[in-house]
């Protein structure tokens, strides 16, 4: 299983909730980067990228987290989070 260390090392950046679509878009391109780079299973994707969100996006994802449910959040794929991202 990938450790939340070897994602990170992957250049994994944090993301603060900017409202510039740009700065977003490469955001979740790095990420996927990242994913491709250490062979991220697919379980894994949502919860390995929620932990780089930090101040408003972090907010934004705790609010997800409580509307959907802890177990919903669980099953969610990366597409998923893309979708609401």
């Amino acid at each position: 299983m990938l450790t939340f260390r070897e994602f990170r090392a992957c250049v994994a950046l944090e993301y603060f909730g900017e409202k510039d679509l740009i700065a977003s878009i490469r955001w979740l391109v790095d990420v996927a980067n990242a994913f491709c780079i250490s062979s991220c299973p697919n379980g894994t994707k949502v919860r390995l990228s929620s932990c780089v969100l930090k101040d408003r996006a972090r907010d934004w994802w705790e609010e997800v987290g409580r509307s959907v449910g802890d177990e919903a959040v669980d099953l969610m794929t990366w597409d998923d989070f893309v979708t609401r991202f």
